[in-house]
């Protein structure tokens, strides 16, 4: 098949925006997308080779498939290497496991099928999983299991009926993939069959391409010009919120596939696309891809905050330093045949593979290689690990506990199970967790990762209340402003939560906007309860830190740093948590007992802060979920609250 240069610099403009958009850069808000144009370009060129292969009759798997580990395995297991090296000094045993999982999997190219199983509401995002871009890379190999033995099926057909096949099953799994509630969104984003669409475009490509129908070169130049404002302008106007794939990702595939078929050096883009520097940076995309992720992710994890644009431009460069080094002293070598036959290479991949899954296997069955630390090394770390369970009463669902003759009932998400840690077994308090929901009726989750029984629950713990007699106090908690903001925090000091959003809305209201919909869902659940008989305690917002408080304080003592204290400014508290203030304030009924946690863990240590670890207290468990000590100091507090209340005199 005849080389283009056109192709190279067309990797460049796929792979730049990618490594560009995960460094936070907001002009390339929709850079991901240079993942499917890789996907398009990946099927043109190997249905290329092997069609060229099949027109001269000496196909064979064998040769593909060392093809294919030629040009794969040695940078990727350089990659692999590194990064293995690098976690094993830097992570933390729960950040090692998760690691060392990742990496079995990319061994065996089944690691889009491991992210989306670790998929769930504690997630800490992309942004701290060094191998989390291996996902494409095992969609493209399984593509590679299954296309060659395609192509050798269909082979003897007539062309236009290969032509057929390969448009019919572009179709099934565009169809598929665009049919909303046929699966959920992670599943379409990492399951081959809703990406194979992608490849096939590619496919198409190549044998529209091998038909050499179009000559005009006008025509050419008018189709690749629209071709590259498709991609471009996609990747500067689309965002995260953009569904992935869908008709949306469609645009900018068709857009390769017209690059790719009307595009050559001859015409006026594909002389851009020939350009050296564009052509060098493609030559490159393969290994700059790999080298990128895990840079910026330990640089995240060592830089404790995210990084400053000079940081990720110091990591960009580096990124290509490396990719260069590897496409010249691994890439290129291994990949000519002439000069170095397959046997040693299997053999050496095949050892490296078995130690690097072997050491992925340890990591995952040794709690994350734990032995590297001391017990005094990781109490703080291990924090929520170490917390006993001292539900003594019905545990009907993972995270509840209904205690005989018990006087309180916490009802809320996982910040009232934290909570719920900090009261003594004396205490006899009950708990009903709703997960993943705010303590209100009528909730409508709108993202499909968890909390599907907010409703259903929230019905059980009002039966729960009608039936028992004993519970005098309910005790509303949640992580408010989550719900209210719906998105994660950011502490504007570096310290930025990192995972999916959270949408709700109200099913029975969808005429109101969202803040009186949630004040009026809210005042219906009070009045529910007070008709029950039952008084109300709510509990305003804990402050959020942004940072994974135990793995901060654990890291920075691990790393000689400054450990004295951990704490962000109670400004931003107030900004964040205002409109949930404005909610919980809308409650007007004066025997509604009001806790506020600001009044304990802001300004009583240091100013203008809220404290989350101070002189070895470790308030928070995470980087939001209070730990049993900041817990228990919460909990006394209510407890002095309901004893000096004038509604109970």
């Amino acid at each position: 098949m005849e080389y283009r240069k056109d192709i190279d610099g067309l990797r460049a403009i796929a792979v730049l925006p990618v490594i560009l958009f995960h460094a936070g850069i907001s002009l390339f808000s929709g850079g991901f997308l240079g993942v499917d144009i890789f996907f398009v370009i990946s099927g043109y060129l190997i249905s290329g080779i092997i069609l060229n292969d099949l027109e001269k009759d000496n196909f064979t798997i064998g040769n593909f498939y060392e093809r294919r580990i030629r040009r794969i395995i040695p940078a990727l297991f350089t990659v692999l290497i590194f990064s293995s090296i690098l976690a094993y000094f830097i992570l933390l045993p729960g950040e090692m496991r998760k690691f060392s999982q990742s990496l079995f999997s990319t061994i065996f190219f089944a690691s889009n099928i491991f992210f989306w199983l670790d998929s769930n509401y504690f997630d800490a995002g992309s942004e701290l999983k060094p191998l989390l871009h291996t996902w494409s890379l095992s969609v493209e190999e399984q593509f590679y299991i299954f296309f060659p033995l395609l192509m050798i099926l269909i082979w003897k057909l007539p062309s236009r009926s290969q032509e057929m096949i390969i448009f019919l099953l572009l179709l099934l799994s565009l169809t598929i993939t665009s049919i909303p509630e046929f699966v959920n969104s992670s599943t379409k984003f990492y399951w081959l069959p809703f990406r194979a669409w992608e490849l096939l475009i590619g496919v198409a490509a190549m044998y529209i391409s091998k038909k050499s129908l179009t000559q005009n070169s006008f025509i050419n130049n008018l189709a690749s010009i629209i071709g590259f404002f498709a991609i471009i302008f996609p990747m500067i106007f689309y965002d995260s919120e953009t569904p992935t794939p869908s008709l949306s990702t469609l645009i900018p595939c068709l857009g390769c596939f017209l690059l790719l078929v009307c595009g050559n050096e001859t015409t006026f883009i594909g002389k851009i696309l020939s350009t050296n520097l564009l052509v060098f940076i493609g030559l490159l995309s393969y290994s700059a891809y790999l080298w990128h992720q895990p840079l910026f992710v330990f640089g995240r994890i060592l830089n404790i905050s995210e990084l400053s644009l000079y940081q990720y431009a110091f990591l960009i460069f580096l990124t290509f330093v490396l990719a260069f080094l590897s496409y010249k002293f691994i890439e290129t070598p291994i990949r000519n045949r002439k000069k170095l036959s397959f046997k040693p290479i299997l053999i050496s991949s095949s050892a490296l593979a078995i130690i690097l899954a072997t050491f992925g296997l340890r990591g995952h069955f040794t709690e994350g290689y734990m032995e590297r630390f001391s017990e005094d090394e990781l109490a703080n770390y291990l924090i929520f690990e170490n917390e006993i369970d001292t539900c003594v009463g019905n545990k009907q669902k993972e995270m509840w506990c209904l205690v005989e003759d018990s006087k309180f009932l916490i009802l809320g998400d996982s910040h009232a199970d934290a909570l719920s840690r900090g009261f003594a077994e004396d205490d006899a308090v009950s708990k009903i967790i709703l997960y993943g929901c705010p303590p209100i009726i009528n909730i409508v989750k709108k993202n499909d990762n968890f909390g599907a029984d907010c409703n259903d629950d929230i019905d059980y713990a009002f039966e729960y209340l009608a039936s028992n007699d004993q519970i005098e106090y309910v005790i509303l908690h949640s992580r408010w402003p989550l719900f209210v903001e719906q998105k994660r925090f950011d502490n504007r000091e570096g310290g930025v939560e990192y995972g999916d959003s959270i949408v709700i809305s109200f099913g029975n209201k969808l005429n109101q906007n969202f803040m009186d919909s949630f004040k009026s869902s809210l005042f219906e659940t009070v009045e529910k309860i007070s008709s029950l008989g039952k008084k109300i305690i709510i509990v305003y917002p804990v402050p959020e830190v942004g940072w994974h408080v135990p793995t901060v304080v654990t890291r920075n003592k691990l790393l000689n740093r400054s450990t004295d204290n951990l704490s962000t400014s109670y400004d931003v508290f107030l900004d964040r948590a205002s409109k949930s203030y404005e909610i919980l304030d809308s409650i007007k009924k004066d025997d509604v007992i009001r806790i506020y946690p600001e009044e304990i863990f802001c300004n009583s240590f240091m100013e203008n802060r809220c404290v989350a670890y101070i002189d070895d207290n470790l308030f928070y468990g995470d980087d939001d979920h209070l730990s049993v000590l900041g817990a228990r100091i919460l909990s006394e507090q209510i407890k002095n609250e309901i004893v000096y209340n004038p509604e109970n005199d």
